[in-house]
């Protein structure tokens, strides 16, 4: 589903920390309340940024031949390499995460 049919758009409140504007001011009402609704914990548990752990886990996870791309770095490289770049790769998730933009990363 596009965010068109949604009415939602990436406005200005976009740049102002909100992640999306909606077009159309009125909702529909659900008459049924009986949905899964997550917990303040489990969504706040959402929102938190990845721990050494959590990134250090997914990047050991991955298959030692697989790449991002043909001519990319496999993950053998990453694993090898893990404790030399391990803070590094941690300050770009967190970046990614406060500019929500691959172009925007600053990368020294």
């Amino acid at each position: 589903m596009s965010n068109v049919r949604l009415g939602l758009s990436l406005g200005p409140s976009y740049e102002k920390g909100k992640k999306f504007h909606e077009c159309c001011p009125i909702r529909p009402k659900f008459i049924n309340d009986s949905f899964l609704k997550l917990s303040n914990d489990e969504n706040k548990m959402l929102e938190c940024s990845f721990s050494y752990e959590e990134i250090k886990s997914a990047v050991l996870e991955c298959g030692s031949e697989k790449a991002s791309r043909p001519d990319s770095f496999t993950f053998k490289l990453l694993k090898s390499k893990w404790e030399l770049i391990k803070m590094h790769l941690h300050n770009c998730i967190k970046k990614f995460k406060e500019v929500r933009s691959f172009q925007e990363l600053k990368i020294a």
